[in-house]
């Protein structure tokens, strides 16, 4: 059973969904002109950290059959999740830098003209300072255009969302939109539903964004997409589930709330487990000691269902009606601008300036 836990890791189960979002995307990168950042966006255990996987091994047999194109290798970039509740592109910058990018030396280089410089004045000699958030995001840039990757993945793009206030949600889209034309790249931002605060907090961003939704499968499609998948599972990477357990399609399908990345993550465990302890087939005991908790699966179950549900509707958008609920009324925002009433609100309300019938000074006996 241990081949088939290498299977299980190695193989990308190509179902529908998947295929629909991984043709979505492929389409867009060769659609000449179109928006130069793509979000792929789902909930957690969808399987968009294996769509990246699947996308970058065919981007890469591309740039090797196209060399006349130019284009280099994509590059996988990881978000890290903020220590501090703001997420620091410093730490992005450095850490593409030193890991994907391979340019650690980039951050010590030494600029040879303030060097003669200071030569010539006898002054000391100091070292290129490449920490500042501006440096590190020009030497980025710097990296990027010269190794020209056809694609820039940035994967767990959710911790960008993670910020103080929307504004700062919206800066951190406008900054990825930045790098990508300066650049000239493709940036393909991945993460879960969280992500979408970042679109929604940037009308500019959301103008050239190309949204890519990687969804679970829903009650709906329990029989007629979501049970192939677990026979495919079974019949052809090998999964030994019990006949009783794999009839059971209802508690297979409640316990990943459709998302194959969970259920492929959970087969895997329980391989191993069945590995353990020397069992040939995977009964509903083994799938139980494994299976993500109760606690677990509420927080997924309630970020897909507020997300779904939120955006139930968003092909019906009309935008008379969206003005309609959303203008204040009109008396409330009439001036006569006849006497320049607004001005004289305005004034009026000028902070720091003492109102003497408001504001008395001295002995008020």
């Amino acid at each position: 059973m241990k081949n088939i836990v290498k299977n299980l890791k190695k193989v990308i189960v190509h179902h529908a969904v998947f295929q629909d979002v991984e043709e979505q995307v492929l389409s867009q990168l060769a659609t000449p002109c179109s928006d130069q950042i793509i979000l792929i966006t789902g909930p957690t255990g969808a399987g968009k950290s294996t769509l990246c996987k699947s996308l970058v091994v065919q981007l890469k047999k591309w740039v090797i059959d196209n060399p006349e194109s130019g284009f280099g290798p994509p590059v996988v970039i990881e978000a890290c999740e903020p220590e501090r509740g703001e997420f620091d592109w410093k730490d992005f910058y450095w850490n593409a830098l030193h890991g994907p990018l391979g340019e650690p030396g980039m951050t010590k280089k030494i600029d040879i003209t303030e060097s003669l410089k200071a030569l010539r004045e006898n002054k000391t000699l100091t070292r290129y300072r490449g920490t500042s958030i501006p440096r590190l995001r020009e030497l980025f840039i710097d990296v990027v255009n010269a190794r020209k990757p056809i694609v820039v993945f940035i994967d767990e793009i959710q911790a960008a969302a993670k910020t103080r206030n929307s504004i700062r949600r919206g800066d951190n889209m406008d900054v990825i939109k930045t790098l990508s034309i300066n650049t000239n790249s493709t940036f393909i931002p991945i993460g879960t539903y969280e992500a979408r605060k970042m679109l929604y907090a940037s009308g500019q961003a959301a103008r050239r964004v190309t949204v890519a939704h990687m969804r679970r499968y829903t009650l709906e499609e329990l029989n007629s997409q979501y049970k192939p998948i677990i026979e495919f599972f079974c019949d052809e990477l090998g999964v030994p589930l019990s006949a009783s357990v794999r009839r059971d399609v209802d508690y297979l399908y409640n316990q990943t709330i459709g998302c194959v990345g969970i259920l492929s993550e959970w087969f895997v465990k329980s391989i191993n487990l069945a590995i353990g302890r020397k069992k040939r087939v995977i009964d509903r005991d083994i799938l139980e000691k494994v299976r993500l908790r109760n606690i677990q699966l509420a927080g997924i179950a309630a970020e897909t269902i507020a997300f779904e549900t939120e955006h139930a509707s968003e092909g019906d958008f009309n935008l008379s009606e969206f003005f309609k609920l959303t203008a204040p009324d009109a008396k409330s925002v009439a001036f006569d601008y006849s006497n320049d009433s607004l001005r004289q609100k305005r004034t009026a309300r000028t902070p720091g300036r003492r109102a003497p019938a408001r504001d008395a000074v001295g002995n008020s006996e």
